[in-house]
């Protein structure tokens, strides 16, 4: 519903032991950092945001799925560091990565970025400024697993981020 961001974080931080949240009718977007640090999130659904701020999901250790809707366009930095549960991840449209998005996310196997299907315009207001550059940070995959496979569509660049990169062709 509607709901300031401000506001929204602090209904987020009554909540301790939250374990599931579906956001995805909120109309505003997350501030950067709403969730980093809770250790009992295990599944999010994301807004219709066209961002995940900075440090959104940071160290968020039990983090195991995160539903991203397809409006979503840039991973601000660190948006994901050190959830180190998580296995998989799946983007389309995404044109920015922010450094460190993924640090410390040693179980990822997986991220599949692919291309946009049409245009998924973002629905909710975006609150802060976290800077956005177009395409991937070099430090974007920089602490990332090793051996995490990074499946792009044959229409995507491949970025200059150190990554083990795979090309999907339709």
């Amino acid at each position: 519903g509607a709901v300031d961001a401000d506001r929204l974080k602090e209904v987020i931080d009554q909540f301790p032991v939250i374990e599931n949240i579906d956001m995805s009718e909120l109309t505003v977007a997350l501030p950067a950092g709403a969730l980093a640090g809770n250790e009992t999130l295990k599944t999010v659904t994301l807004p219709q945001a066209a961002d995940i701020e900075a440090g959104t999901f940071k160290d968020c250790i039990n983090l195991t799925s995160v539903a991203v809707p397809e409006c979503v366009n840039y991973i601000g930095d660190e948006a994901f560091s050190g959830c180190s549960a998580l296995e998989s991840l799946s983007f389309t449209g995404i044109v920015g990565v922010g450094d460190n998005a993924f640090a410390g996310c040693e179980n990822l196997t997986t991220i599949i970025f692919n291309s946009p299907k049409e245009a998924a315009p973002a629905r909710v207001r975006r609150k802060d400024a976290t800077p956005r550059v177009a395409g991937y940070s070099a430090d974007a995959f920089k602490g990332l697993n090793p051996n995490c496979i990074v499946y792009l569509d044959e229409d995507e660049q491949v970025p200059d981020a150190k990554a083990n990169y795979v090309t999907v062709r339709s």
